[in-house]
């Protein structure tokens, strides 16, 4: 019966161990997740573009466009 106790005893703190580490493991997953992208405004120049060149502003228009390929050469 002693014997019991023990082996209980002893699988009772392999479960802690065992839940701790996987807390940890999930605590170290979660802060090393890259929590936001770089921030990406080509919309908001193509937009633009088209203000301008809605307004007659051709020049304006051609470097806002200019503008959002730049950030992102494969926007639209």
């Amino acid at each position: 019966m002693d014997f019991m106790l023990q082996s209980q005893f002893h699988m009772a703190h392999w479960r802690k161990l065992g839940a701790s580490l996987i807390i940890v493991g999930c605590g170290f997953a979660i802060a090393n997740i890259e929590v936001s992208k770089p921030l990406n405004f080509s919309h908001s120049y193509y937009d633009e573009g088209i203000a301008y060149e809605m307004k007659g502003e051709v020049k304006k228009a051609l470097h806002s466009y200019d503008q959002a390929l730049e950030i992102d050469p494969g926007y639209m």
